[in-house]
């Protein structure tokens, strides 16, 4: 497949318009070194973006990832949209050995979807999932809400600093649950099946409020209190 490639330590590349989209249809996208802006377009990858070094700036505008745009970070730094990035391959892999921001947006989760590579933790603002999802032993952390909304994940711990929602679409799966932080934070469940690890309450400020019952039968110890309030 050809590729476009941005391998230069001063050179800055970015769409002359602040509005519309641009679209990787037949091109890959391999960022090795400078920066990429956005500049406030919604980006479409239905190829692979590679991040090797240099900086990736997703700007404000969507990102969306489709069949065939699988997205690599091996080096460098990923700043994603402050508004949301939709992935979409099937069955693909999100490979995170480098620095990925948030950057206070919404990853959506809309295909089945494996987290890997070497990183040991991956920091999300709001996570949304809407199919299934594998982190790869690996620690998620929620600054704002995470939204568990459809099909199950396993595989590592997911740190909530925000409200979690369990969807009446939810099947669980096997991921710890941590409830941490300063803040006040809201648990929901729409009538779907929490995860079975181990629940945790580790809040080092603010109170957990259960605007519905937290049901954990099926999980695989008891709720963990550790330290904080949960009422």
């Amino acid at each position: 497949m050809p590729r476009f490639i941005i391998n230069a330590p001063n050179v800055t590349i970015q769409p002359s318009s602040t509005s519309g989209t641009l679209t990787f249809a037949q091109i890959s996208f391999v960022l090795q070194n400078g920066t990429f802006n956005s500049n406030g377009v919604n980006l479409f990858f239905n190829v692979p973006l590679t991040v090797s070094g240099g900086t990736f700036n997703g700007g404000s505008g969507s990102m969306t990832f489709n069949s065939g745009g699988t997205l690599t970070l091996t080096g460098g730094v990923f700043n994603a949209t402050s508004g949301t990035l939709t992935y979409n391959p099937f069955g693909s892999n999100i490979t995170t050995d480098a620095t990925f921001n948030p950057n206070g947006g919404t990853f959506v989760v809309n295909a089945p979807t494996n987290f890997n590579g070497n990183a040991t933790s991956m920091n999300f603002h709001n996570l949304t999932t809407l199919a299934n999802f594998g982190m790869g032993n690996r620690i998620f952390n929620i600054a704002g809400t995470l939204n568990l909304l459809s099909s199950s994940g396993g595989n590592g711990t997911i740190q909530a600093a925000g409200d979690v929602v369990i969807g009446s679409g939810f099947t669980g799966g096997s991921g710890l649950i941590q409830f941490v932080g300063t803040g006040n934070q809201t648990y929901t469940n729409n009538g779907g099946v929490n995860p079975t690890g181990i629940w945790t309450l580790n809040k080092t400020g603010g109170t957990v409020n259960l605007a519905s019952n937290l049901d954990l039968s099926n999980a695989a110890t008891n709720f963990v209190l550790t330290n904080g309030t949960i009422t």
